[in-house]
C-alpha cells in the first residue's frame, strides 16, 4: 500500500495535570455517557505492521473531529515523549502526525510481543469526540475506529487472519493482536488458540499497569496459524485490537497469471464479547461504482454449539472460538443462534497495480444500529475512490440524511430475504475527504449501521465508522478451582460464573435444567439468587453452591440459565452456564497414594491483606509453605508445620508485599514432593 495520511485517535483529560507515570490511574470522565463511539476517553494501540526498515520509514496518525461543541484535546504517551494539547473549534478536524516526534523508524508501532509496552497512546478531551487511528508503511496501511474508555469490558476474542503463505519473510506473516490496560493492577488472562510466537500452547497471564499493553502474534512457522478465537479475561476493563502484520486474503491468494499477490495490514479496535449480537447485515464492497468483486465474510461463535445463517441456509454449526469464512458478491443477511461478531476482509488487488488491497472492518450488528453519527473520510490524495457504505430497515430508507441532504430512496438497494422478520436495505455513496453525519428520523430500533473505506493503487482502509455499543449480555461461565483432587475429599457443587460488563449486575432469576432429564436427583441453588446473593460486582468470579436431593452416587450434568439487569440496561440476554457434579469422595489408603495431597490458595487474586492456603493430605507430615517473586526469589516463608492427616490452613500475612504475580510453593519435604501456584497480589 502507498503511504497514507489517516486516522488515528487519542482523547485526553484536561482534569489530567501530571505528565510522569507516577500519577495514579484517571477516573472516567462523564457519568453515564451514550454508548456510541463519541466519547472523551481513548487508548490507541499500533500493532506490528511489517518489518520496519530505515529505507521504508513507518509512521502513524491520529485523527480527532470535535462534533457540536468546540474541544480541547490532550494527546499524550510519556514513554514516546508525547505530550499535545489542541483546540477544536465546532465540528472541527486535526490529524497529528504521530511519528514526526518519535525519533525511532518504527514510529509509534508495537514491535515486541509478549513483554509489557509502554507505546500506547492516550486521548482524551474535556467534552465528547470521535477519534480514528492509521498505521502506515509503504503498501501496507490499514484504519480504525478508536472505541471509547466507557464501551470498554473485561471479556473479549480475537478477529485475526491466517499466517501469510506466500511471503518468505516471517517477520511479516503473523496474525496477532493487543491488549491495553485502563487501570493500575489488571490481570490479563490469554488463552490462545493457536501456538505462539514464543511457543506458548497453554493459558498465558499478565499484569499491567495503567496505559501498559502486551501483543501477541501467532508462530510465523505454524502453517495457516490463526490467533483468531483466543480468549480475553480480565479483572479490569481493558482495550483490545486485532488484525495481521501484512496478510493477503483469501489466504495463499495469487494474482491470476502470476506468482505474485499483494498484501496488507490488517487492523481494528474490536468490541467486548458483551457488545456482540446476532443479527448482521452486510455487502462486498464497491470499486468505483460496482460492487462486481468478491470479499471476504467472516463469522466468529462466542459459545458453543452455534448455528450460523446466511440468507436463510444454514452454513455452519460452530463451538466457541470457532469462526466460519466466505466469499461473497452484493449483499448478506446473516443470523447466529447464539451471539457473534462479524468481520469483513476486503479481497487482495487482482492485479498487481489494481485498485485495492486488503482492510478488516467489523461489521455491527443490527441490534447495534443507532439513529446518528458522525464519521471521518480521508483526506489524503492517495485514495482516489472512498465510500460509506449504510444499512438500514427497508421502510427507513426515505428518512435518511448525509451532511443534511435527504438521500433519496433510490440510493438504496433492497436486500433479499429477511432477517429476524425484518427487511433490509444497503446504498453506497462515494464521498470527498473530511467529517461527514449521517442521521435517520426513525428510532434507534430501526435505525443504521455504517462502513467507511477508501482505495488507492494497491492499497486500502476500511474500519466501522458507526454503530451503537450497547451492552447485549454481562455474564459467562466462570473458572472454579483448579486442584489435583477435592478437597478434604469432599466434591464441590458449585456452578461457576463471571461478571465481565463494566458494572453491578443484579440477579432476576436462574433455572436448572439436567442434561438427562430422567435422572431421579433434583438439584437447586442452596440460596436464592435473588434475595439471598442479589447481585455480582464487576469483574468477580463467583462459584453458587448447589444442593441435590437425594446424595447424588453417579455423575450429574446440567445447565443453569441466569436472568439479570444492571442499573441502566434491563434487557441483557440470559447467561447459560454449565456445571458438573461429581459424587462425593470418601478418602482412603486403599485407593490413594501415600504422598497424595491437595491444595488451593484463595482469595486470588488477594485484594485484602491474607491469602489462605488450604491443604489436605492423607498422612500426617510436615508441610512448609513460602512465596517467590517474579524473578524466583523468595520473599515470605512460613515455619514449618507438623499437619494431621485431613485438611489444615495457613494464613499468608500479604500486607508487605508489592502488587504483583508470584509463585506460592507448598512443600512435603519428607516426601519430596512440591505444588506451586500462582498467586496475583492487587493493592
Amino acid at each position: 500500500m502507498k503511504t497514507f495520511t489517516a486516522l488515528c485517535f487519542g482523547i485526553v483529560l484536561l482534569s489530567i495535570a501530571a505528565v510522569s507515570r507516577a500519577q495514579t490511574p484517571c477516573p472516567v470522565i462523564g457519568g453515564n455517557p451514550p454508548p456510541i463511539a463519541e466519547g472523551q476517553e481513548f487508548l490507541l494501540c499500533f500493532m506490528a505492521n511489517e518489518l520496519p526498515s530505515y529505507s521504508e520509514f513507518q509512521y502513524q496518525d491520529i485523527y480527532i473531529a470535535s462534533l457540536d461543541k468546540p474541544a480541547v484535546v490532550r494527546v499524550w504517551c510519556p514513554y514516546l515523549k508525547i505530550d499535545k494539547t489542541f483546540n477544536l473549534g465546532v465540528f472541527d478536524t486535526v490529524t497529528y502526525h504521530v511519528s514526526q516526534d518519535i525519533a525511532r523508524p518504527e514510529g509509534a508501532i508495537i514491535y515486541v510481543t509478549e513483554f509489557k509496552d509502554s507505546s500506547c497512546i492516550y486521548v482524551s478531551a474535556d467534552v465528547p469526540i470521535i477519534c480514528y487511528g492509521m498505521n502506515h508503511k509503504r503498501y501496507s496501511a490499514d484504519a480504525f475506529l478508536a472505541l471509547p474508555r466507557h464501551t470498554a469490558d473485561m471479556h473479549y476474542m480475537v478477529m485475526s487472519y491466517p499466517n501469510s503463505s506466500v511471503t518468505s519473510s516471517l517477520q511479516e506473516r503473523s496474525s496477532e493482536f493487543a491488549v491495553a490496560a485502563w487501570e493500575d493492577s489488571t490481570i490479563v488472562t490469554i488463552n490462545p488458540s493457536t501456538v505462539t510466537s514464543s511457543g506458548t500452547v497453554g493459558t498465558m497471564q499478565f499484569l499491567l499497569n495503567q496505559f501498559e499493553c502486551i501483543q501477541v502474534q501467532s508462530d510465523p512457522f505454524t502453517v495457516l496459524g490463526d490467533i483468531t478465537g483466543t480468549t480475553i479475561t480480565s479483572n479490569k476493563p481493558v482495550a483490545v485490537y486485532g488484525g495481521h502484520e501484512r496478510a493477503e486474503v483469501p489466504v495463499g491468494y495469487t494474482v491470476p497469471l502470476t506468482n505474485n499477490t499483494s498484501r496488507d495490514h490488517l487492523a481494528e479496535q474490536l468490541p467486548p464479547t458483551t457488545k456482540w449480537g446476532t443479527k448482521f447485515v452486510t455487502s462486498s464492497y464497491f470499486r468505483d461504482t460496482k460492487n462486481t468483486q468478491e470479499d471476504l465474510v467472516r463469522v466468529l461463535a462466542r459459545d458453543n454449539d452455534t448455528r450460523v445463517m446466511i440468507d436463510g441456509n444454514q452454513v455452519a454449526l460452530l463451538n466457541a472460538g470457532q469462526y466460519y469464512d466466505k466469499l461473497i458478491v452484493g449483499p448478506a443477511l446473516i443470523e447466529t443462534s447464539g451471539l457473534a461478531l462479524v468481520g469483513m476482509y476486503a479481497h487482495t488487488a487482482l492485479k498487481d497495480t489494481g485498485a485495492g488491497d486488503p482492510f478488516l472492518a467489523i461489521v455491527p450488528p443490527v441490534e447495534q444500529f443507532y439513529h446518528a453519527f458522525t464519521f471521518f473520510i480521508s483526506d489524503d490524495p492517495v485514495y482516489t475512490d472512498q465510500h460509506v457504505l449504510i444499512f438500514t430497515e427497508r421502510s427507513g430508507v426515505n428518512g435518511i440524511f448525509l451532511d443534511g441532504v435527504n438521500l433519496p430512496a433510490i440510493a438504496f438497494t433492497d436486500i433479499p430475504g429477511s432477517l429476524g422478520g425484518a427487511q433490509f436495505s444497503y446504498a453506497d455513496v462515494i464521498l470527498t475527504g473530511g467529517i461527514h453525519r449521517v442521521r435517520t428520523n426513525n428510532p434507534d430500533e430501526k435505525g443504521i449501521a455504517i462502513v467507511a473505506y477508501g482505495w488507492g493503487q494497491v492499497d486500502s482502509y476500511g474500519y466501522t465508522a458507526g454503530a451503537l455499543l450497547k451492552p447485549t449480555n454481562g455474564i459467562i461461565p466462570g473458572d472454579g478451582p483448579k486442584v489435583a483432587a477435592p478437597h478434604g475429599g469432599k466434591t464441590d457443587p458449585k456452578v461457576y460464573l463471571r461478571n465481565v460488563l463494566n458494572a453491578r449486575l443484579y440477579f432476576d432469576k436462574a433455572t436448572i435444567e439436567l442434561d438427562d432429564p430422567y435422572k431421579s436427583y433434583d438439584v437447586q441453588l442452596e440460596k436464592n439468587i435473588a434475595l439471598d446473593i442479589r447481585f455480582i460486582e464487576p469483574g468477580q468470579n463467583a462459584g453458587l453452591d448447589l444442593v441435590v436431593t437425594p446424595a447424588n452416587t453417579e455423575t450429574i450434568r446440567g445447565k443453569m440459565k441466569v436472568e439479570y439487569h444492571s442499573a441502566r440496561w434491563r434487557n441483557l440476554l440470559p447467561a447459560t452456564i454449565p456445571f458438573v457434579i461429581e459424587p462425593p469422595v470418601t478418602a482412603s489408603v486403599s485407593d490413594m497414594q501415600e504422598d497424595a495431597f491437595a491444595v488451593t490458595v484463595h482469595p486470588n487474586p488477594v485484594t485484602s491483606n491474607v491469602a489462605t492456603v488450604d491443604v489436605w493430605i492423607e498422612k500426617m507430615g510436615l508441610v512448609s509453605v513460602r512465596l517467590l517473586d517474579a524473578t524466583g526469589r523468595e520473599v515470605y516463608r512460613l515455619a514449618r508445620s507438623k499437619v494431621s492427616a485431613g485438611g489444615e490452613s495457613f494464613k499468608l500475612d500479604t500486607r508487605s508485599l508489592p502488587a504483583g504475580v508470584y509463585t506460592c510453593e507448598i512443600a512435603l519435604p519428607e516426601q519430596g514432593t512440591t505444588v506451586r501456584k500462582q498467586l496475583v497480589i492487587i493493592k
